[in-house]
Order: C-alpha cells, then sequence, then structure tokens
C-alpha cells in the first residue's frame, strides 16, 4: 500500500470557540475533522477540569488531517481567531494511506 505525506492540525480549543472553528474549516475546505470533547490538561493558564458546573469552561480537541496547501490556509485563516481564544494549535506531519479523503473540495462542499 502506498502512502502520501499530509499534515494533522490539533487544535485545543474552549468549547464556545467550536462554531467559528467548524466556519473556518468549512471556508477553507477541510474534508472533516475528528471533535474529542471536554479536554483537561494544566497549562498557562492552571489545570482546566471536566465535568465543572457547567460547559462554559471546557476545552474540546479538533485533529484535522488534509493536504499542504489546505493545512496552510487554515492556519493563516486561524491566526487572529487562536489569539482571541484560550487554545493552541499544532501541527505533525502524517502518513496517510487513502489519500483522497484528505485532498481538500471545494469550500462550502459538504458532500
Amino acid at each position: 500500500m502506498s502512502s502520501e505525506t499530509h499534515r494533522k492540525i490539533e487544535f485545543i480549543i474552549e468549547k464556545a470557540a467550536l462554531p467559528k472553528l467548524r466556519d473556518v474549516l468549512q471556508e477553507v475546505g477541510a474534508r472533516g475533522y475528528t471533535i474529542v470533547p471536554v479536554v483537561e490538561g494544566c497549562g498557562e493558564h492552571g489545570r482546566r477540569r471536566a465535568a465543572d458546573l457547567s460547559d462554559v469552561f471546557d476545552n474540546v480537541m479538533v485533529i484535522v488531517v488534509t493536504d499542504r496547501p489546505t493545512s496552510e490556509r487554515l492556519l493563516e485563516r486561524c491566526a487572529t481567531f487562536i489569539q482571541q481564544h484560550v487554545g493552541i494549535v499544532y501541527g505533525v506531519d502524517v502518513e496517510v494511506i487513502r489519500q483522497g479523503r484528505f485532498t481538500a473540495r471545494p469550500a462550502g462542499n459538504r458532500t
């Protein structure tokens, strides 16, 4: 089986920022993403816990695997957005074996 290098971008953001990130993902043509709900951890702002009284401060992880041009558009588009919210973003190269699943589709096309 042959593989191809793509980019995996991971966002750990406040749940309240998720609708905006979904809009950006659609705008740049990302084919899909995975959301891991209620992420907890510890960092610059101290400990973030899951299952507090409300989910207002919950963090989520959003994982996107896409081609390099789409990942660059995504990171560029999110540069200002991520500065306005608590969160981190990082990316790594990954090998994928189903290349067609990760190539950008025209913006706005959800099928």
